[in-house]
């Protein structure tokens, strides 16, 4: 029996006039390799423990340099710099696991004026001044 499959194709002449598009075999090898050079990178994530202790040291030296606040115009830059991260997983930061959004200014670190990326070397640092 025939096998029939869907594709686009060089086109094949039927003796019965009709066009059929065909391709050729599948080659897993080659669907292997192309996908593992543009998978993304399958770093592991912190678990809740590690989130929560990464928190919990942001938040203190946070409290210790004094609370200072960044501007809007800052927070939307480290959005946008966090946003286009690879470690980025759509939610939160892939090393620390901090949260990355702008609405809770009190409980993200993209506000602190203090806090820098988790990166090696930091994406983005402390405001000066």
């Amino acid at each position: 029996m025939a096998e029939w499959r869907a594709a686009v194709g060089a086109p094949e002449e039927c003796p019965y006039g009709i066009t059929l598009h065909t391709i050729p075999p599948f080659d897993r090898d080659a669907y292997m390799r192309h996908r593992k050079q543009h998978q993304p990178s399958q770093q592991s994530q912190p678990t809740l423990l590690q989130k929560a202790a990464n928190f919990a040291a942001a938040a203190a030296q946070h409290v210790a340099a004094g609370a200072p606040m960044a501007s809007e115009a800052e927070v939307q830059r480290r959005h946008d710099i966090c946003t286009a991260c690879p470690h980025f997983d759509g939610k939160a930061c892939g090393l620390c696991g901090c949260p990355v959004a702008r609405e809770r200014k009190w409980l993200s670190k993209l506000s602190w004026a203090d806090q820098n990326c988790p990166d090696d070397p930091p994406r983005w640092g402390p405001v000066e001044g």
